[in-house]
């Protein structure tokens, strides 16, 4: 299967978006077992999907993170202009789509209607994290 091939579900109704070279800014990269996504203090250049495969969390809490395909990693990083504040590694061989974030940001600068639904999906995401914070601090004291 070409990389063409591989990318282009993700890519569904955003023809308008993105153009003709944009496979040199975004694609699926499939990782081994141990390699690093990301560490701890780098600058995020890159917007990671998960597609597949395990990941483990390195950082106030070392935990096997199970992801849904489609979901965002270390995205709070790009949006905010901060360093990662842990590191991803690979638990199982994995794929992820990767974007480079600077490509990403200029397309959503140029169609804020794909901007309003990332910010929704991450608000969203940010809620569902706060509300199990809430149920492990609740366990976490009886």
């Amino acid at each position: 299967m070409s990389k063409h091939n591989d990318f282009n579900p993700y890519l569904l109704n955003l023809n308008n978006v993105f153009c003709d070279n944009v496979y040199q800014y975004a694609y699926i990269k499939r990782y081994n077992c141990n390699e690093t996504l990301y560490q701890q203090g780098e600058e995020p250049l890159n917007l990671y999907i998960f597609l597949s495969g395990q990941l483990k969390k390195f950082g106030k809490t070392n935990k096997i993170m199970d992801y849904t395909v489609g979901e965002c990693i270390g995205a709070h990083a790009n949006f905010a202009n901060i360093c990662y504040f842990e590191t991803v590694k690979i638990f199982s061989p994995s794929e992820i789509f990767v974007i480079q974030f600077n490509y990403l940001q200029e397309r959503l600068e140029q169609h804020p209607n794909i901007l309003e639904e990332v910010v929704e999906a991450l608000v969203k995401k940010r809620s569902i994290i706060t509300n199990i914070i809430d149920i492990d601090n609740s366990i976490n004291t009886l």
